[in-house]
C-alpha cells in the first residue's frame, strides 16, 4: 500500500470512528482542529529537520492523541523503522492501542501491546518480532524502561512517543529515558512536574502548544466543597450527594475518586446503598484481563473477581453509572460521556493530578461538573496517591 492510499484509508477509518462514537453530527465530515493541524506541521518539521526531542503541550481533551498518532505514523513512513509509544498505565496503553488499531484497520501497519498483563511467553515472542522489524507500532508500558535489554530495543527504534510523561515515575522511568537518544515526542497536559527532565532533554526550542478543543463543550464547573478535618471519604460524599443524584437522574456517568485504594470498597458500598445506579470499582491491584486472572489462579492460587478491562467496558456501556477509582483514571482513562467527578481528600492531590482528573469530564457538548472536597486532611502527604 503506497502512502497516499494508506492516509486515505486512515481518513476513512477516522470518519467511521467519528460517526460511530458521535464525534461528528450527522452529515458532517471529521476534521482536525486548526490547533491540531498546526501542531502536526510543527512537530513534523522539527523532527524532519533533525530535532531529537519535542513536547506536545495540550490540555486534557484537546485531542493530543490524534496529533501523536499522525506524527508517529508519519515518522514510521519516513524512517521505515519501528515506532514505540510509551504509556504510564496499562489502562491508557489499552486505550491508545484501541485508538491506533481502529484508525489503522485495513492497512499493513500492525499494532502490538507490551505490558505486565501480557503472558511472559507472549512477551518474548513479541520482542523477537519487534527485533526483526515485524512490528511497525509497539505500545508499551514502563516495563520497557526497567531492563537494559528492553532499553536497547528502544535505542534501536526509529521514533518514540512518551504519552502523559508527567505520570511516569521520575526514578524508575524518566532516569532511564535520559540515556535514550532516539528521536522522541513527549506529550503532556501538565508538564511542569517534569520540567527538569524535559529541560535535560532540551525540548525548549520545540514545544507545540494546543489551546483549542475539538468540541465546543461548556467549561467544567468546579465546586470546592469544604469538609471538616479528619472527615472520612464516605462522609465527604454527603457534601456532593445532590450533585451525584442530579447527574444520575440525567443518565450521566459519574467518577468518584479516592486518594487510596483501601477506601474504594467503602465508597462503593455507600454509593450502592444510596443511589439507584450500578457502581463499578477500579484500582491498581486489579488484574488486566481474564487471561491474566487465569495465570494468577494457576501460579498463585487465587482468582480475582473482576478485571480492569471488563470494568471499564461495563462502565462505558452503562448509563447512569458510577465508577469509584483511585487517581488511576487521571492517566488517560477516557469515557467521553462522563460528566461529573467527585474527588475526595482533594488537598492530597498535586495540582497537576487534579488537572488530569478534572480533565476526565467535559469532553463532549454536555455540561460537566467537578466537586473537590477540601479541608479534610491533617497534613499534606509527601508521596503520590496510591493507584
Amino acid at each position: 500500500m503506497n502512502q497516499d492510499l494508506l492516509w486515505r484509508r486512515i481518513a476513512s477509518n477516522e470518519q467511521a470512528v467519528a460517526e460511530r462514537e458521535g464525534l461528528v453530527r450527522e452529515g458532517e465530515n471529521y476534521r482536525l482542529t486548526a490547533s491540531q493541524q498546526r501542531a502536526i506541521e510543527a512537530l513534523e518539521g522539527w523532527f524532519r529537520g533533525g530535532a531529537r526531542s519535542a513536547l506536545l503541550h495540550a490540555p486534557t481533551g484537546a485531542g493530543k492523541t490524534a496529533v501523536a498518532f499522525r506524527v508517529a505514523v508519519g515518522e514510521f513512513l519516513a524512517r521505515q523503522q519501528p515506532v514505540v509509544v510509551l504509556a504510564p498505565t496499562r489502562d491508557l496503553l489499552r486505550q491508545l492501542a484501541t485508538y491506533f488499531r481502529t484508525r489503522l484497520e485495513g492497512t499493513p501497519l500492525r499494532v502490538e501491546e507490551l505490558h505486565g498483563g501480557v503472558a511472559p511467553r507472549d512477551r518474548e515472542a513479541l520482542l523477537t518480532r519487534f527485533e526483526q522489524r515485524l512490528v511497525p507500532v509497539l505500545l508499551a508500558s514502563g516495563l520497557m524502561l526497567q531492563e537494559e535489554g528492553h532499553r536497547q530495543r528502544l535505542r534501536a527504534a526509529g521514533f518514540l512517543v512518551v504519552d502523559d510523561v508527567n505520570a511516569f515515575d521520575p526514578v524508575v522511568h524518566l532516569r532511564p529515558l535520559s540515556g535514550i537518544h532516539t528521536p522522541t515526542l513527549y506529550a503532556s497536559a501538565t508538564p511542569e512536574p517534569v520540567r527538569a527532565f524535559l529541560d535535560q532533554k532540551e525540548v525548549g526550542a520545540h514545544v507545540a502548544v494546543m489551546d483549542e478543543k475539538p468540541f465546543q463543550a461548556p467549561g467544567t464547573v468546579r465546586h470546592r466543597l469544604r469538609g471538616r478535618l479528619g472527615d472520612s471519604p464516605v462522609k465527604q460524599l454527603l457534601l456532593a450527594e445532590g450533585h451525584i443524584q442530579r447527574h444520575l437522574a440525567a443518565e450521566g456517568r459519574v467518577y468518584v475518586i479516592s486518594r487510596t485504594r483501601d477506601q474504594v470498597a467503602n465508597l462503593s458500598r455507600w454509593l450502592e446503598r444510596h443511589f439507584d445506579a450500578p457502581v463499578f470499582r477500579l484500582h491498581g491491584d486489579m488484574v488486566d484481563t481474564a487471561e491474566q486472572a487465569r495465570r494468577l489462579q494457576r501460579f498463585k492460587g487465587f482468582r480475582p473477581d473482576q478485571t480492569r478491562v471488563a470494568v471499564m467496558a461495563a462502565f462505558r456501556g452503562t448509563a447512569p453509572a458510577i465508577l469509584v477509582a483511585t487517581n488511576l483514571v487521571g492517566a488517560g482513562t477516557d469515557v467521553a460521556e462522563a460528566d461529573l467527578i467527585v474527588i475526595t481528600d482533594a488537598d492530597g492531590f498535586g495540582e497537576a493530578e487534579l488537572e488530569q482528573l478534572v480533565g476526565r469530564v467535559g469532553r463532549r457538548e454536555r455540561a460537566s461538573e467537578a466537586c473537590l472536597v477540601v479541608g479534610t486532611l491533617h497534613r499534606q502527604p509527601r508521596g503520590p496517591a496510591r493507584r
